[in-house]
């Protein structure tokens, strides 16, 4: 018969193992109950903001991240998702809430599917003075997005830093080239030509 002394110790491990199964898992971590619990704000996956309560005082709070905020290691996967961003490297970003399409609409931010016919992934956004930030750093502008540059219109989403070519009616797109990545990234996996085996194989 399992006593009392026995149930915490075994309770103990229990609990130490779900916390370990969600660290592998990746699971987001509630910022709100540590910050309550602890007085800890993990800055990995959360920051510290000010909150209105309904008396009219400010209180701080911890809240979680946005997922372009959380570096790739500690990317939250129940609520991100890890996928290739402006600069060429996986990031941490929004995931998706539904399946996949068939094919890429415009502005789709996902990697699952190509962009549907006529459209290209463009990085880019423009800013008020006119220049350019073709990274999106830690944003929601941080992965390229599906656009029908090319058509001559300057349309929604489109502008003269990720369609040059439609909003301004000339230049070159001079933001990372996604399609480029792919056929890169395919070629680095082919195996060796024949020619390149060793000559004892011949």
């Amino acid at each position: 018969m399992i006593n009392y002394s026995s149930k915490i110790f075994l309770m103990f491990f229990f609990v130490v193992g779900i916390f370990f199964a969600y660290a592998d898992d990746k699971t987001s971590v509630d910022c709100t109950l540590i910050f309550k619990e602890k007085g800890q704000c993990p800055v990995e996956v959360c920051k510290l903001g000010l909150e209105i309560n309904l008396q009219g005082q400010s209180l701080q709070v911890c809240k979680s991240r946005p997922c372009p905020e959380i570096s790739r290691d500690h990317c939250s996967l129940d609520r991100c998702q890890i996928i290739i961003g402006c600069e060429g490297k996986e990031i941490c970003y929004y995931k998706e809430n539904q399946a996949p399409p068939q094919c890429g609409p415009l502005a789709y931010t996902g990697q699952d599917v190509d962009c549907c016919e006529g459209l290209v992934r463009r990085c880019g956004v423009e800013f008020f003075d006119g220049s350019c930030d073709m990274l999106g750093k830690n944003s929601m502008y941080a992965v390229p997005i599906c656009l029908p540059c090319g058509d001559g219109i300057c349309g929604q989403f489109e502008n003269h830093c990720n369609c040059p070519e439609d909003c301004r009616g000339k230049g070159t797109y001079a933001g990372f080239d996604f399609e480029r990545y792919k056929i890169e990234k395919s070629y680095k996996k082919l195996p060796d030509p024949v020619e390149n085996q060793d000559s004892s194989n011949r």
